[in-house]
């Protein structure tokens, strides 16, 4: 059945300002960030023919997945399928802070074939299948929404909805910022 999928990033945290490669660690919002999702919730809720909303089990990404399913009266599933990409030992650092062996195209999140196993982390194909099996398990939603224009909301995290949606199946050309939203078709 095709849909469209609604993709959220998460909004505004210390690390975000600051720079430091979040990955899996679970921070916080700050208060701009809560801000941000509190003014985009009801604006995706608003957009109509939402049958779920898939969100990373993160906080940062959780607290806006929670507030959109709210304010659309929709079931919210949070999985670690939608979780940020993990580059391992590096989380919690600045690009300028990452050692020097750590510093060849691999591990560049903006490479698509970036991979950062060495250290403990993720490659890109494997965030890719995660999140693919996040969004699979939207299909009975879908079926038992009967809507003519069914939505699927995921909110996760900027490398990992870029890769998926990007650099893998090349459906969107750039990432839109923090506290916004973007719509792409599916499947594609």
């Amino acid at each position: 059945m095709p849909y469209s999928v609604v993709l959220c990033r998460h909004t505004q945290t210390d690390h975000n300002v600051r720079r430091i490669f979040s990955g899996q660690l679970d921070v916080p919002l700050n208060s701009t960030g809560i801000g941000q999702a509190n003014t985009l919730a009801p604006r995706v809720a608003g957009l109509g023919g939402i049958c779920i909303v898939l969100g990373s089990n993160l906080q940062r990404a959780a607290y806006l997945a929670e507030r959109i399913g709210k304010l659309a009266g929709v079931r919210v599933k949070l999985t670690p399928d939608l979780r940020e990409a993990s580059v391992g030992q590096l989380e919690g650092l600045t690009r300028a802070q990452f050692p020097q062996k750590c510093q060849g195209e691999k591990f560049h999140t903006s490479n698509p074939d970036f991979d950062f196993r060495s250290v403990g982390g993720e490659r890109a194909a494997d965030v890719i299948e995660r999140q693919l099996r996040a969004l699979r398990r939207a299909e009975p939603y879908l079926e038992l929404s009967g809507a003519q224009t069914a939505r699927v909301v995921v909110v996760g995290h900027g490398t990992a909805l870029r890769t998926l949606f990007q650099h893998r199946l090349g459906a969107i050309r750039e990432l839109h910022e923090q506290g916004d939203y973007q719509e792409v078709a599916w499947p594609l």
